[in-house]
């Protein structure tokens, strides 16, 4: 949800819902968005692995 979020402002707004217990959001086109809760412990673990696996493949490719 994050990567299809445009705004750096936005993001951070869905960070924040998500953090404070999720729920039901309308959005900007007239839409509904369901955030689901989480943790922010959750979320920096998670995006510590992403970092990790992006890291790996760099050197991967840089050392074939």
């Amino acid at each position: 949800m994050l990567c299809r979020t445009p705004t750096k402002e936005k993001r951070y707004e869905i960070l924040r819902r998500s953090a404070g217990g999720g729920g039901v959001f309308d959005t900007e086109s007239g839409g509904k968005l369901t955030i689901p809760r989480a943790n922010l412990n959750d979320i920096a673990t998670q995006a510590d692995n992403l970092l990790e696996v992006c890291i790996t493949l760099v050197v991967f490719f840089y050392s074939v």
